[in-house]
């Protein structure tokens, strides 16, 4: 296991003319691999869905986080995408945005290259790595 494997980065996205700001959390840390420390990031359903695929036989779970912006009301956010197998399918469970409850999201790259609005004031927003967290 290497560093880039438990590490996470600090995203932060902040609006340059007004106080917006969103410190995300994307990547993984070293309890990312055990299924039962991340599960509760996902709504209930996805929760139930995924706790069913393991009892009968899902394996290789892991989450990641990822930048996002809800599609509904422009939240920027770290998405958890909850991937798996079960038998020789591979599943992938995402959470929803925070603030509107939406599970429609565009992810973002997380080299600053997606320019993005202000969801308050319209504003540009700086969008750059500032940390790391494991």
């Amino acid at each position: 296991m290497t560093v880039g494997d438990i590490m996470g980065a600090l995203i932060t996205a902040k609006c340059e003319k007004c106080d917006y700001k969103r410190d995300l959390f994307v990547g993984g840390g070293m309890m990312d691999w055990n299924w039962k420390s991340f599960i509760q990031l996902l709504p209930k359903d996805k929760q139930a869905e995924m706790r069913l695929d393991m009892e009968n036989g899902g394996t290789n779970a892991a989450v990641i986080r990822k930048p996002c912006i809800c599609t509904r009301c422009g939240n920027i956010y770290a998405s958890a995408v909850v991937s798996y197998k079960l038998g020789k399918r591979k599943k992938q469970l995402t959470d929803n945005c925070p603030d509107c409850g939406s599970s429609q999201k565009t992810f973002l790259p997380e080299d600053g290259s997606y320019k993005l609005s202000c969801p308050d004031c319209g504003g540009d927003i700086e969008y750059k790595q500032t940390g790391f967290w494991d």
